[in-house]
């Protein structure tokens, strides 16, 4: 389990993950085996994602300037190719 901290939240995990499945990003389609438990970025940019929360709501948000190999959890079910700079994504199940 990788543990991260963000200066203004509280320390929160990702849980171990079981597959990985390279992303192509589309603005049609979301990602085909489900919410992911969180996402690899290789090669860093913006990364523009739509996550589900738990009560089914759809958000979707740009995550600019991601930094070369971060991860970055979350219930991510779609990767927009518009407005997408980052590269070499693989979703973690």
């Amino acid at each position: 389990m990788a543990i991260y901290e963000r200066p203004d939240k509280p320390q929160y995990t990702v849980d171990q993950f079981d597959a990985v499945v390279p992303v192509v990003p589309s603005d049609t389609e979301d990602l085909e085996e489900g919410k992911t438990s969180a996402l690899w970025v290789g090669t860093g940019g913006n990364v523009q994602v739509t996550c589900i929360r738990p009560d089914g709501e759809r958000t979707t948000a740009t995550l600019p300037n991601v930094r070369d190999g971060s991860c970055l959890p979350g219930r991510i079910i779609r990767v927009w190719s518009n407005g997408t700079t980052a590269s070499d994504m693989v979703a973690l199940y």
